[in-house]
């Protein structure tokens, strides 16, 4: 899934340049970096209005009597009249500069920071509702390609920029596609597992975690 994503970007205008949008209002809290964003944070997402990109803030996670919706499964909303007709109606794009996903061997659980291989932004694919005064995203999920499978059965869809219009015109039919993005994974400081730690030593290298102890089977 995806919990934790990160955008260390300097500033609002750099990500809609590369984007190809226009930026709205941020508020007063002002733009600044962020190495450790979780769920009900504030954060920009992409949205088509006409023929116009624009860059919004938002909020993470779409509260329900389950709880927060912070990530959809593509196959819901194959499957599911509500979602896919949500999804036709808002499909959004969430810029970050990485995510987190965790590695578990044994009882413990290691963290990873996955980033593009050239390091540029991720764009992930999302569905939104804009019925509070902030809009609500969820990110959506896809089955892990080989690169993602040592970690997790699941990840988030990534655009590339070449894909947006595709995706904002026929959002369905892009999650029957293969992931096309190279992917990057570093082992990182355990400081992520705080949402409290929010700097540059979230992303400190470390050494891979320990291998998992052998199987009984293993031993004969």
């Amino acid at each position: 899934m995806c919990f934790r994503i990160a955008l260390i970007a300097p500033d609002a205008d750099t990500i809609a340049k590369t984007a190809g949008a226009v930026v709205d209002e941020w508020g007063d809290e002002g733009w600044k970096p962020r190495y450790n964003i979780a769920i009900t944070s504030k954060h920009p997402l992409i949205v088509r209005q006409g023929a116009v990109l624009h860059l919004s803030p938002a909020t993470w996670g779409r509260p329900s009597a389950k709880g927060i919706t912070a990530n959809t499964r593509s196959d819901t909303l194959l499957n599911s009249d509500i979602y896919s007709k949500q999804l036709l109606r808002k499909p959004c794009i969430i810029p970050a500069s990485g995510f987190y996903e965790w590695k578990k061997v044994g009882k413990a659980r290691y963290p990873y920071h996955i980033q593009r291989k050239d390091k540029s932004l991720l764009w992930l694919a999302g569905i939104y509702w804009n019925d509070t005064p902030y809009s609500q995203f969820s990110i959506i999920t896809t089955n892990a390609n080989q690169q993602m499978i040592p970690l997790h059965d699941r990840m988030p869809l990534i655009l590339t920029t070449e894909e947006f219009g595709d995706w904002f015109d026929s959002p369905l039919q892009r999650l029957h596609e293969e992931h096309s993005v190279e992917l990057i994974f570093t082992p990182v400081s355990q400081r992520v597992n705080s949402v409290q730690n929010d700097g540059p030593d979230c992303q400190t290298p470390t050494v891979e975690p320990p291998a998992p102890p052998p199987t009984f089977f293993e031993n004969e």
